[in-house]
């Protein structure tokens, strides 16, 4: 089964982005003195930092979006917390992400991580467990209303198993 992947942008961070590159374009040609070899040389330089830290600083990450899509979801659960630990501890890479990993996500890392735990958990038929990081996730980002909503809804529902349970 495909899941749908919302991807909220900044688009902000999207034009700092451009800016990004603009700037190793002309470092290029600050070099080279020549406009040609600058564009060449600034975007393969802007290519080569971009992806190293990507695959360095998201590796957590990245290695539980592959493990959710292969339905290994204790393992992908593994890789969240890991990547919520990652981020907590070091907040302004993940503040800073559009200079850090070049990223124009709206959404940091670490509310990625605690929205993708609450999903292994409901994948593994443990909807109290999931309670946990939604509540955290709603609790350092107030305006993510969903993961507050989502919380209520899930103990709402535990609520009315257990309520069906104790009158049959």
């Amino acid at each position: 089964m495909r899941q749908n992947t919302v991807r909220k942008r900044n688009y902000w961070f999207e034009a700092l982005g451009l800016i990004e590159v603009m700037a190793f374009i002309l470092l290029g040609y600050a070099i080279f003195r020549d406009w040609m070899s600058g564009i060449y040389v600034g975007s393969l330089t802007y290519l080569v930092v971009a992806w190293t830290l990507r695959l360095t600083l998201q590796k957590h990450h990245r290695k539980g979006m592959r493990l959710l899509k292969a339905e290994m979801y204790e393992k992908a659960l593994v890789c969240f917390q890991k990547s919520e630990a990652f981020f907590e501890k070091h907040a302004w890479i993940d503040k800073y992400r559009f200079i850090t990993m070049f990223s124009s996500s709206a959404y940091s890392y670490r509310e990625m991580a605690l929205h993708n735990q609450a999903h292994a958990y409901l994948r593994l038929n443990c909807p109290l467990d999931a309670i946990a990081p939604l509540e955290k996730l709603a609790k350092i980002n107030p305006k993510r209303t969903d993961a507050a909503k989502a919380a209520n809804e899930i103990r709402e529902k535990l609520k009315q198993e257990d309520k069906d349970n104790t009158n049959s």
